[in-house]
């Protein structure tokens, strides 16, 4: 029986870091929904991927009817290079398909598959980081010298996990992400995939079930982010009002800025600088460049001195620049705040709310602010 994972168990797998796959076994698809259950207990799918188990079928003869199976069913021809081979028994559906399969999923909201398309094409995973596995790869890297090709690093130490299962949002702290006690949970890895390629494949799958909303949720991605707190930030600002965002356009994220020599010299040698949110149109004739201030990557005294240079080389190059916390952007009269001034420099009005957008502003925040862990679970 051919195993091809889809939709929200492609997506866990694509979060696992390469270097704590190559420690787990390969298993093999049964052939016989009674066999399954053994399967459910491997390391691969119990511990990390979890289940229930997403399975993209090509025919109805093939599903099953085991528990812990969710199939779905695609009747058309598949497209071009939307399934991949892994080195572990199994197929999964590509970056692009796995987000088209999410389209399909009445489960996962608009706003959750705006997230993870952000999270395909970004430069971040979320993933717990696990002592366990880096000892054992401590331990392999040892005995038998083994090499993983493009490592994934996690962003700042490990900590213990916090015991609490309610969400930041609903005991009004700020994400897990950019919490002490949760730093690890942040990989550092390559984007899975492009804006470029994204927009092609919308192209290419146009008449597929869910390419109508897979196109309309990646014309909300704005660029490329770092970390969930850019994800966050860029959708409150640049979602449309009725979707619960500010309507700000013209945003675009990781926008690379060419300094001059006295910039550059200020920045430390440096030529270009990245911008985490960037508007170039704005009332002053002077571009804005919002700077996402993560605890995680910020709170210490070498990245403070790095970023107030380059700020200084910004606004030496007439670019505004703007600090952002997330307590500025969580904690809504300082959101609102943030929201007014962003606003004055570009020009335009505040966003000005029916019953139906702050109905639509309440259920976003809720949603983006909620742990990204568990983000496509039902």
């Amino acid at each position: 029986m051919e195993l091809t994972l889809c939709g929200p168990s492609a997506f866990r797998f694509y979060r696992i870091p390469p270097q704590y796959l190559a420690l787990l076994p390969e298993i093999h698809a049964p052939r016989k929904p009674a066999s399954w259950r053994p399967l459910f207990k491997t390391p691969l799918l119990k511990d990390f991927i979890g289940l229930p188990l997403y399975l993209l079928r090509t025919s109805k003869n093939s599903c099953s009817r085991a528990q812990n199976i969710e199939d779905q069913l695609w009747s058309t021809e598949l497209p071009l290079g939307a399934i991949q081979e892994t080195d572990h028994g199994f197929d999964v559906t590509s970056p692009a398909m796995t987000l088209l399969s999410l389209a399909r999923m009445k489960h996962v909201s608009d706003a959750r598959l705006i997230m993870a398309a952000y999270e395909m094409c970004g430069s971040f995973a979320i993933f717990p980081y696990r002592p366990d596995m880096e000892a054992l790869l401590v331990q392999a890297k040892r005995e038998s010298g083994i090499t993983v090709i493009g490592e994934w690093q996690p962003v700042g130490k490990p900590h213990a996990a916090s015991n609490d299962n309610t969400s930041p949002y609903e005991r009004g702290e700020s994400q897990l992400v950019d919490k002490p006690h949760a730093v690890g949970n942040l990989w550092k890895r390559d984007p899975l995939l492009s804006l470029e390629e994204l927009n092609e494949f919308v192209l290419r799958t146009k008449g597929y079930r869910g390419n109508r909303r897979l196109a309309k949720c990646a014309a909300q991605v704005t660029g490329i982010c770092a970390s969930p707190f850019e994800v966050q930030a860029s959708m409150l600002l640049s979602l449309p009002i009725k979707d619960g965002g500010q309507g700000f356009s013209g945003l675009c994220n990781n926008a690379p800025i060419r300094l001059n020599s006295k910039a550059s010299l200020i920045s430390g040698g440096k030529h270009r600088c990245y911008a985490d949110l960037y508007f170039e149109d704005t009332v002053t004739g002077n571009p804005l460049d919002i700077e996402c201030q993560s605890q995680m990557i910020h709170d210490n005294g070498e990245s403070y001195l790095s970023d107030a240079d380059r700020a200084a080389a910004l606004q030496l190059m007439g670019v505004d620049v703007l600090p952002l916390t997330f307590d500025q952007l969580f904690d809504y009269n300082n959101y609102q705040a943030v929201c007014s001034l962003i606003a004055k420099k570009l020009g335009v009005r505040p966003a000005r709310r029916s019953d139906d957008s702050r109905k639509a502003e309440t259920e976003l925040r809720h949603t983006i602010f909620t742990e990204w862990e568990q983000m496509l679970l039902p």
